[in-house]
């Protein structure tokens, strides 16, 4: 029997580690998980609290709550991987340290991969949304929004600002799929949708301001981000104003839908975060260091509304 050199038996190990972990990478784990919670925030806020206990004290209802986060995970695995694949020429000059760009996923296996991440998800969905009030909605939401992802990705990006309210509708959907897991469609709380147009609005402020931070890029592919067909006046305008109308849905259930102290304490320093962004560029739209700035306020705006969110029926 041929015994293979050691350096060649190390350097297929290396091969084979190197290409798991451009396969977990190229989905965004962290980002996927910040995303989940959102299913999490819809469980907690789409029954009664007092409902809660008798949720987690059942293995059906472990397994609904858990099985709705990793539906999630790979929902948004799938829409970020099919966001990649279109993207790679653009992601080569404005992001080339990704997997795709940088060649250690190809973009044929970068397809298979997706087609089986979709599969995964819309399976799983039709198991875990058996034990739900919504058995074929829970589903259903997932294959829709999984097209979704693939129309942005193909066509909505390019499309400038129509692809930027995809965004926020898209990506925000996990707060009242997680409702749909516990709550028929006609009892969920309209909390919810405070909580849905929030995350929304956040999103596609952002959206913005990264189209701002990637004009370079985008105006060589010919994508038609408000940035490069309105200018950065207009990106800094539009950010500025829905970063505004995520203040008032965020702040808005305060007053009568939320009573924790936890949630109001993180409320107010989310919306000091998103202000900051807002302040930001209104100081000056055409910065790198602004736009970067803007951009990492509205994200930790964003994060503390999540934590905000899952405490507040606590």
């Amino acid at each position: 029997m041929a015994i293979q050199p050691a350096g060649e038996v190390t350097t297929r190990k290396q091969s084979r580690d190197g290409a798991f972990q451009a396969h977990i990478e190229v989905l965004r784990p962290v980002n996927c998980i910040f995303g989940a919670l959102t299913v999490l925030i819809g469980i907690l806020n789409g029954i009664l609290p007092s409902r809660l206990p008798s949720l987690f004290a059942s293995q059906a209802g472990w397994f609904v709550v858990v099985g709705g986060l990793v539906v999630y995970f790979f929902v948004a695995g799938a829409s970020n991987l099919i966001n990649d694949i279109f993207d790679v020429d653009i992601d080569a000059i404005n992001r080339p340290n990704r997997p795709l760009p940088r060649g250690a996923i190809t973009r044929a296996a970068a397809r298979r991969y997706f087609l089986v991440l979709c599969a995964i998800a819309t399976v799983l969905s039709a198991v875990v949304g058996a034990f739900t009030p919504n058995t074929l909605l829970v589903p259903l939401s997932v294959a829709f929004f999984l097209l979704v992802g693939y129309v942005y990705a193909r066509w909505g990006k390019p499309s400038g600002f129509p692809g930027n309210l995809m965004v926020g509708a898209a990506f925000s959907f996990g707060i009242p799929f997680g409702s749909f897991h516990v709550s028929s469609v006609t009892a969920i709380p309209a909390v919810i949708w405070f909580f849905f147009g929030t995350s929304a609005f956040l999103l596609i402020s952002r959206e913005l301001v990264k189209g701002m931070e990637d004009m370079e890029g985008d105006r060589k592919f010919n994508i038609k981000t408000v940035a490069n067909t309105r200018g950065t006046r207009a990106a800094a305008a539009g950010s500025v104003a829905f970063s505004a109308l995520a203040i008032i849905t965020f702040t808005a259930p305060a007053f009568s839908l939320i009573s924790s102290v936890a949630f109001i304490v993180l409320m107010l320093l989310g919306d000091a975060a998103v202000a900051a962004s807002m302040v930001l560029l209104l100081k000056g739209r055409d910065s790198r260091k602004n736009q970067k700035y803007s951009s990492l306020m509205l994200k930790a705006g964003a994060f503390l509304g999540l934590v905000a969110y899952v405490l507040a029926p606590l």
